[in-house]
């Protein structure tokens, strides 16, 4: 009987049995059983190769998420010979949609409890139903639960051109997380993303067994610690909150220190500018030349100019230097005293760059 119905099968027109593969395609493609569809396809391309057969073979592909396969499937269309101009023009429309797509992921959320929503890393998803296109990598995905008293965390490793179809993890093999509320906590970060609960509500986290990084976001300052959780275990959330770092309320002595910098640095400047004025005076004495050349002459003023100038600068750094530091000084006092009145003065007199104050 068997052998009948094989020679029956053999006599048939190639395009008649490449036909009947496709039907059964259909027909398991509209019950949802991609994989033999694409088993009958790929059955009626081996038989007789048709555009629309490659064709749908990529509206398959697409179906079972695999986007970039998809993608490069439908270009196949386009490039194929005697593919009518109708389905050239619905495999370029898809070849566009997928084109995005191809180095990103995709993820689309099914499976939730009723009232349940779902956080992305940082994020709450606004439309979990549909597609999302997302940067490729491992990711943090949680389901909290409509009273907040339980959230379920797993990490999920989304690769490119891929629609990954996530569902919420049960408890098998898996650990969690004991938390008790705290009054000053305002938050929990796990993994580096705080959990947009109410950490009054909040009771347990289920995580994949291994090392998780959790920190309690508290009205104080507190550092991240790192637990391990076990399968089929709870590990309580205990982390102290960090020692609180205490400022001396002393004034720091960099001010004082820069002034004298610039107080140094104006008698620097104001030595040169009296060795510059002997530059000078060295040619004439009771209204006689003494120099006897007048390259001598020029020598000497340049260098009395060389000498201003290095002066004028560093009189005006040191100047500079001694302004910041007495500000220094009057911004470090501590606010006690801030209602006592000061003030700052500069001055030039014969001997050079005069400075004082009150304070």
């Amino acid at each position: 009987m068997l052998v009948g119905l094989l020679c029956t099968a053999q006599a048939q027109p190639p395009d008649q049995r490449a036909e009947q593969a496709y039907e059964k395609a259909s027909q398991a493609f509209q019950r949802g059983e991609f994989a033999e569809a694409m088993k009958w396809l790929e059955a009626a391309m081996a038989i007789q190769p048709r555009p629309i057969y490659v064709y749908n073979i990529g509206r398959v592909e697409e179906a079972m998420g695999r986007l970039a396969a998809a993608h490069a499937t439908f270009l196949r269309v386009q490039a194929m010979a005697d593919v009518p101009a109708p389905l050239a023009k619905l495999a370029a429309q898809k070849a566009k949609r997928l084109t995005p797509l191809t180095e990103r992921a995709v993820l689309v959320v099914s499976g939730l409890p009723a009232g349940a929503r779902v956080q992305l890393d940082a994020a709450l998803l606004r439309n979990p139903g549909q597609e999302l296109a997302v940067d490729v990598g491992v990711h943090q995905l949680c389901v909290i639960s409509r009273d907040e008293r339980t959230v379920a965390c797993q990490r999920a490793d989304l690769p490119a051109g891929e629609r990954t179809d996530w569902r919420p993890p049960t408890d098998d093999g898996r650990g969690a997380l004991r938390w008790t509320p705290e009054p000053d906590a305002v938050g929990l970060e796990l993994n580096g993303a705080v959990l947009l609960v109410d950490p009054q509500r909040l009771q347990r986290v289920s995580v994949d067994a291994g090392q998780h990084v959790v920190r309690v976001v508290r009205r104080s300052r507190t550092a991240p610690v790192q637990l391990t959780v076990f399968v089929g275990k709870e590990t309580r959330i205990e982390v102290a909150p960090e020692p609180a770092v205490v400022i001396s309320e002393r004034p720091s002595v960099w001010p004082w220190i820069v002034s004298g910098v610039g107080l140094a640095t104006v008698g620097v400047g104001v030595g040169l500018f009296v060795a510059a004025g002997s530059e000078r005076g060295v040619e004439d004495v009771d209204g006689l030349v003494v120099e006897t050349t007048q390259v001598a002459h020029r020598e000497s003023w340049s260098r009395s100019a060389d000498l201003d100038l290095a002066g004028a600068v560093l009189l005006g750094v040191g100047t500079t230097a001694i302004v910041a530091g007495l500000v220094g000084v009057l911004v470090d006092r501590p606010s006690a005293s801030a209602s006592i009145r000061s003030a700052v003065w500069l001055g030039v007199s014969p001997l050079g760059l005069t400075a004082g104050g009150r304070f």
